[in-house]
């Protein structure tokens, strides 16, 4: 959200103003998330849905296998998130 600030005149959007109207345009398809208060995350709610859901069918007792597929979720989450 800074670069696009950056490149704005004195014109541009808030945060807080572009947040209202994703939300009012998508409803509740829309995840916002403010991340370490300075990052703003935006995800369509069934992508999110999904690889969470996926993540929690793959549940096992094995340590190495377990943080696979955390590191597997995360990056799908990035992935979606670009």
């Amino acid at each position: 959200m800074d670069e696009y600030l950056e490149g704005c005149d004195e014109e541009a959007y808030s945060e807080k103003y572009m947040r209202r109207k994703l939300i009012e345009h998508f409803g509740s398809s829309i995840i916002i998330t403010t991340i370490n208060c300075k990052t703003t995350v935006v995800t369509m709610r069934h992508t999110a849905e999904s690889i969470l859901v996926n993540f929690a069918k793959g549940h096992c007792d094995n340590p190495k296998s377990e943080k696979s597929r955390v590191i597997e979720a995360a990056a799908k989450l990035i992935l979606e998130d670009i």
